[in-house]
């Protein structure tokens, strides 16, 4: 989804089970970003969206797939 809205940053599953996304891009595509999530992809059970709005500290120039566990202590989502 984030690459079809022109959504920079990166997308990882949690070792709970849970998918942490990092997205940057316009308010507008984060929008459209955050429904998507509340929906899920088919046959997948959504439970809770969390969402936090940060400063951008590292500008991503693409969107990614990340095999590996990432920290939590980066921004969830930033408005370019």
């Amino acid at each position: 989804w984030s690459r079809d809205l022109g959504i920079s940053g990166f997308v990882t599953n949690q070792s709970d089970g849970t998918v942490y996304i990092l997205a940057q891009g316009p308010s507008s595509q984060l929008e459209q970003l955050i429904q998507k999530c509340y929906a899920g992809p088919e046959h997948a059970h959504v439970n809770q969206v969390t969402t936090n709005i940060l400063p951008i500290t590292k500008q991503y120039q693409s969107f990614s797939i990340k095999h590996e566990k990432c920290s939590r202590s980066s921004e969830t989502l930033s408005h370019v």
